[in-house]
């Protein structure tokens, strides 16, 4: 039977899918996110919002129009001047060019405060960015800040990823 959050081809756009839909779902789980990468809300936040494979303001677009435009994989943003953007890698390489990109292209869209994350397999090195491996969220998502029906989905989903992938 498939998965709810099989909706993509590649395992990247699969994982970012999951983690993107339960961030969105579960607001508790979506703070303790930020807090786990050390990223501070705005004081005037009232809602944030989590757009996966498109801009913010966009339609979704299909797996293979995001990769040829080069869409950032998530976005968390307060639908003003703040957001992180999230690039997710798991068999590609993670490349200072892609974040570089991305951010100036949230800077078109009038995002002033931005924040870098990647999300990678194995630690890797990216200026200007915070570095956070699957296997840390993963931990994370088992300890008791985390615990919550969407987190242990997410748990679970990586951990089938993590077979299909080996």
């Amino acid at each position: 039977m498939r998965n709810l959050f099989d909706q993509y081809d590649q395992p990247e756009n699969r994982l970012s899918h999951a983690l993107a839909v339960c961030l969105n779902e579960d607001r508790g789980l979506l703070k303790g996110f930020l807090g786990l990468i050390g990223v501070d809300i705005p004081l005037h936040t009232r809602r944030l919002y989590v757009v996966e494979q498109s801009l913010p303001g966009d339609p979704p677009e299909s797996e293979e129009q995001a990769e040829r435009r080069g869409l950032p994989d998530l976005v968390i943003h307060d639908d003003a001047a703040w957001c992180v953007l999230i690039e997710s890698k798991v068999q590609a390489a993670l490349t200072h060019d892609q974040l570089t990109r991305h951010e100036r292209t949230l800077r078109r869209r009038g995002f002033r405060d931005i924040q870098r994350v990647a999300l990678t397999k194995v630690g890797a090195r990216a200026p200007k960015a915070i570095v956070l491996t699957w296997s840390d969220l993963y931990e994370w998502l088992g300890t008791s800040r985390a615990r919550s029906e969407w987190a242990e989905r997410l748990r679970s989903y990586l951990r089938a990823a993590e077979l299909r992938l080996a």
